[in-house]
C-alpha cells in the first residue's frame, strides 16, 4: 500500500486541526484497494474520537481523477480462487463499513471530487457532508459496463432521486458534468479547483464550536467559493422524459419507453447504448434496487448491498465483464444472456440471496450524533 494513501493534518490553531485524507494512487485513478480503504476507516474513527480533530477534508493528489472506482481487477482475479468468497467479503465489508462511517460522520466531511469521480468513488464521495465539484468534474455509476451494479449506497442515493432519474442512471451509466451532479444534489457547491488551498486556510479561521453547528460554518466557507459553471445541464433537460420513461412496471417496458423517446442528443443517445451493451443481468438489479428497495435504512442499504456483491462477482457477469474491458481489453463482453430481456427472475433472485448464514455486516447501526 505504499503512499497509495497518505493522511495528515493542517493545524489550525488552538490545538485545532483538520484531518486530511489524501488519495495517491493515481496510475490507476484512485483505485480502491482493500489496504486503502482498511487504513482510512482505519483513521477515520481515530480522527472521530480525537476531540481536537474539527473536521475532514478527502482529497486526490490526481488531476484527472478524485477517484475511479474499486480495484475490481483483484476482485477479478480473486474471484477464481479458492479463497474468492472470503476474499470478496472482506474487502466489500471494509469498503462499505468506510462509506457508512462517512454517512454518519459526526463531524463535517469536505470531498473534494475534482476529475473523475466514479464506482467506489461515488461511494466516498455521496457519504461526505460536503461534496464539492469542479468544471472538470464527471461522476458516474457506470458499473453495467462491467457486470456489476451501482453498490456502495447507490441503493440508498439513486432513490432519493425523482423517480425514474436514478433508475436512468444506475442502467446506463451516464456521466453527469458539474451542472447535473448540482442538479441532482449529488454535490453541494461547484469552486474553481485552483481555489482549494485558500478554502482550507479559511476553514482554519472558522471559529469551531465542536457540534453541529460546524457543518453550517463549513457550508458559509464553500459558498464564498462557489462559482456557476457554464456547462450544459443534460439532467435537468430530460428529466422528465426519464420519469415517464421509467415509469414502469417491468423492466421490458421501461427500455422500449426510453428507446422511443424523440431527438436524443448525444449523452443520451450514449447512455441508452451503454444500456443495450451493458449486462442485462445488471439492468434486471438496478430495476430491482430503484423499484424495491426504498424504504430500506442506510443500513440495510449496505447489508443488502453486500450479499449482491458477493454474488454478482462470483456468479454474475462481473469476471466477463473485467475481462473484456479491463484485463484482456478485448471489448467483447459474452453476457451470460444477450440481452435484458432474456435474464430469467429466478437467476436474478439468486443474486439476491445471501451467501452466508449472516450478514457480516450485522453489527451495522446508525452512530450517536450523526447528522443523518
Amino acid at each position: 500500500m505504499k503512499d497509495q494513501i497518505l493522511f495528515s493534518t493542517v493545524q489550525c490553531g488552538n490545538g485545532l486541526a483538520i484531518g486530511v485524507v489524501t488519495l495517491n494512487n493515481p496510475t490507476a485513478l484512485n483505485a480502491l484497494t482493500f489496504d486503502m480503504l482498511a487504513a482510512t476507516y482505519s483513521q477515520l474513527k481515530m480522527w472521530l474520537e480525537d476531540p481536537f480533530v474539527v473536521a475532514v477534508l478527502i482529497d486526490s493528489s490526481s488531476d484527472k481523477a478524485f477517484c475511479a472506482g474499486g480495484d475490481v481487477k483483484t476482485m477479478y482475479h480473486q474471484a477464481q480462487t479458492s479463497q474468492g468468497k472470503e476474499w470478496l467479503t472482506d474487502y466489500f465489508s471494509i469498503e462499505y463499513r468506510c462509506d457508512h462511517l462517512l454517512h454518519r460522520y459526526p463531524k463535517p466531511v469536505i470531498a473534494w471530487g475534482h476529475g473523475i469521480v466514479m464506482g467506489g468513488g461515488m461511494g466516498l464521495f455521496m457519504g461526505a457532508s460536503h461534496r464539492v465539484v469542479t468544471s472538470q468534474s464527471r461522476l458516474a455509476m457506470p458499473e453495467i459496463n462491467i457486470g456489476l451494479y451501482p453498490d456502495v449506497g447507490g441503493t440508498w442515493f439513486l432513490n432519493r432521486l425523482p423517480e425514474g432519474v436514478g433508475l436512468f442512471l444506475a442502467m446506463t451509466g451516464a456521466p453527469l458534468n458539474a451542472v447535473d451532479a448540482l442538479d441532482s444534489n449529488f454535490a453541494t457547491v461547484c469552486i474553481d479547483n485552483q481555489r482549494k488551498s485558500q478554502i482550507i486556510e479559511s476553514l482554519c479561521q472558522v471559529a469551531w464550536s465542536g457540534d453541529d453547528n460546524d457543518f453550517n460554518a463549513v457550508s458559509v466557507v464553500l459558498e464564498r467559493y462557489a462559482q456557476i459553471p457554464t456547462l450544459p445541464s443534460h439532467l435537468l433537460t430530460w428529466s422528465l422524459h426519464l420519469q415517464q420513461a421509467c415509469r414502469s412496471d417491468s423492466l421490458t417496458q421501461c427500455i422500449a419507453n426510453l428507446d422511443a423517446i424523440e431527438n436524443k442528443d448525444p449523452w443520451l443517445e450514449n447512455a441508452l447504448a451503454t444500456l443495450q451493451q451493458g449486462s442485462g443481468i445488471t439492468a434486471h438489479i438496478c430495476f430491482r434496487q430503484l423499484n424495491q428497495y426504498q424504504a430500506l435504512s442506510l443500513e440495510e442499504v449496505f447489508k443488502l448491498e453486500l450479499a449482491l456483491s458477493v454474488q454478482c462477482v462470483l456468479n454474475g457477469d462481473f469476471q466477463e465483464g473485467v475481462r473484456a474491458l479491463l484485463v484482456e481489453k478485448t471489448k467483447d463482453p459474452h453476457w451470460r444472456f444477450p440481452r435484458a430481456q432474456a435474464v430469467p427472475e429466478s437467476y436474478v433472485d439468486q443474486l439476491f440471496t445471501p451467501p452466508w448464514p449472516q450478514n457480516p455486516l450485522h453489527d451495522l447501526g446508525a452512530m450517536p450524533g450523526s447528522f443523518l
